[in-house]
């Protein structure tokens, strides 16, 4: 089943995307994209706002997206399976939509701050920077090479092996 279909402006779309590159030994990736609201009319053709999807190899599982002076972190994974089926659950949700202007890929996230009040907003952007910007986070570290966190193996490892070994 094809996700819903939202109708996106064509003049507003081709306006350039922009990845910028990572410096050399630098352990952050930063993309900016196009973000367009999503409305129950569908996506709103108006001027898109401008964001930035950001990540960084010190905390691995996450990635951030800021707009204004919003900024909403989750899960890298969740970016990553939404770009291809729904996924998540509670304050955000990810999953693919297609425009109708020209059937472009594109991927609606979903932010809810308080869901139980109902505050939700609905942003679409074309999934091909989006799916660049995972490609450069996994080429610093890879979808489920994460470490679990820095030291954390080693805490444990030194509480299972005995007080005579471990120093406790």
């Amino acid at each position: 089943m094809r996700p819903r279909t939202y109708r996106l402006c064509r003049a507003a779309r081709r306006r350039p995307c922009h990845t910028a590159p990572s410096a050399p030994g630098q352990d952050v990736v930063r993309a900016e994209v196009r973000l367009w609201l999503v409305d129950d009319d569908g996506i709103d053709g108006e001027e898109p706002m401008p964001a930035v999807l950001s990540y960084t190899a010190t905390e691995p599982y996450a990635v951030t997206l800021t707009y204004h002076a919003t900024q909403w972190e989750f899960s890298r994974e969740l970016l990553a399976a939404g770009v291809a089926v729904p996924a998540g659950i509670g304050g955000v949700l990810v999953k693919p939509a297609w425009s109708d202007a020209d059937g472009e890929a594109g991927v609606v996230m979903v932010l809810q701050a308080e869901p139980e009040a109902g505050c939700v907003v609905q942003w679409w952007t074309p999934a091909g920077p989006v799916q660049e910007f995972l490609r450069r986070t996994c080429a610093l570290v890879p979808l489920g090479a994460e470490p679990v966190q820095p030291g954390l193996d080693d805490a444990i490892a030194r509480l299972l092996s005995g007080p005579g070994e471990a120093g406790i």
